[in-house]
């Protein structure tokens, strides 16, 4: 699995938690989550996992209102 598209899903708090758990083993080059309504509270618990991402060169986080802690947290990550 090269590229992973979850973007449009609403996935809410439980499956940004579900999703962070599983990332470990993800081996995608692309991770699209826009428009999920993500926000700071979901944004943080996908930023502890994104620095497993190591294959990762594409992330897709528009129209999430992560605003500006969840970015540093998710820059953070990286």
């Amino acid at each position: 699995l090269t590229e992973l598209n979850l973007g449009g899903n609403e996935i809410g708090v439980e499956g940004v938690r579900a999703l962070a758990t599983r990332f470990r083993s993800l081996k995608s080059t692309k991770l699209k989550l826009g428009g999920n309504h993500i926000g700071v509270e979901r944004g943080l618990p996908l930023a502890t996992c994104l620095g497993n991402l190591t294959s990762l060169t594409k992330l897709n986080l528009g129209l999430n209102k992560i605003g500006v802690k969840g970015a540093k947290a998710l820059a953070t990550g990286l």
